[in-house]
């Protein structure tokens, strides 16, 4: 583990964080009581928890075992899940990720309840969620969260034909019946639709998509970066600053590689920033996401925490 650069502040003082979490693919940041929470990519999903957002504890593995539908749905027999996200409803927290191998879309995405909390020994699995064997879209990255009418949401979607948007039933944590698959987000330079790592996040009469453009995995030449829209309407369209459809390539440049030193601390050997989330805290907005190491640090990943505004027309802002 590295120490934090940076430690947040208090609101008019917070600061951008590099945390000691070595980890791809954060999940929503939770809290509960005076904890926080994030799940990774890993073995069997991992989990770290916190106290002040910076110094995190490994709490091992959500999963103890591969669930048996995954090497027979997917293929995969590593045990590496991938990109969760986590979101509380129906009385118990629900812990959604996803199973694949790299360039296919023979995924899966699962999703795992807790019902003691977030005790990180009391996930029980509760088999797959969405399969794209045999489609024209990949089940990755799964995004769980909740519209204003308390109606729960899932977007995925890695590269293929982009992001996808479905109904789930709150009382199952699965697809909503015959529940419609909408698009709501593809790369300008489809079909090589290098679009993943959705968000979605409500906030002031608008949902905001959050995605990664462009390809990660590739230390100091990678060239992933975030881009966000937004709509009044949970299943789109979600329009960019210049009011482009994100289904025709649009996509507001949010956050992109560091370039610069921040008060004598060496950020711009970070590149690639990842897998938006967005945590709603007493001290303020806040955005996690992860960062890859591009030099001397062998292309390790950290996940980041970034203080967030938003401006006089309601669009999302972060800074180092």
């Amino acid at each position: 583990m590295v120490a934090a650069l940076t430690l947040i502040g208090m609101a008019g003082s917070a600061r951008a964080v590099e945390t000691d979490v070595l980890m791809r693919d954060p999940s929503t940041i939770v809290k509960v009581g005076d904890t926080y929470w994030v799940y990774g990519t890993g073995k069997g999903v991992r989990q770290y928890s916190s106290t002040d957002r910076v110094h995190w504890t490994y709490r091992g593995a959500a999963l103890t075992s591969t669930p048996a539908w995954v090497t027979t749905s997917t293929g995969n027999t590593n045990g590496d899940a991938w990109a969760p996200d986590i979101h509380y409803f129906s009385h118990k927290w629900h812990l959604y990720y996803s199973y694949s191998s790299i360039g296919t879309n023979k995924s899966g995405i699962g999703v795992a309840t807790n019902d003691k909390g977030l005790d990180p020994t009391a996930w029980v699995d509760q088999g797959p969620v969405v399969l794209s064997t045999g489609t024209d879209y990949n089940a990755l990255d799964p995004c769980i969260f909740e519209d204003r009418r308390h109606h729960v949401w899932l977007s995925f979607g890695s590269y293929f034909s982009g992001i996808k948007l479905m109904q789930i039933d709150a009382k199952t944590g699965k697809p909503a019946g015959s529940a419609p698959i909408y698009t709501i987000a593809e790369h300008p330079q489809a079909p090589g639709n290098s679009v993943e790592a959705s968000a979605v996040y409500f906030h002031k009469g608008y949902y905001y998509l959050f995605v990664n453009w462009d390809n990660c995995l590739a230390g100091d030449a990678s060239n992933y970066n975030i881009r966000v829209g937004r709509s009044k309407s949970v299943t789109g369209p979600y329009v960019d600053e210049d009011g482009v459809d994100m289904v025709k390539g649009g996509g507001s440049l949010f956050l992109g590689s560091v370039t610069n030193k921040h008060d004598g601390q060496p950020y711009d050997d970070e590149v690639g920033p990842g897998h938006a989330g967005i945590l709603h805290d007493k001290d303020g907005d806040w955005l996690s996401c992860h960062y890859e190491w591009a030099k001397d640090r062998d292309g390790k990943t950290t996940v980041n925490v970034l203080p967030l505004t938003w401006d006089v027309d309601g669009w999302p802002r972060t800074s180092r």
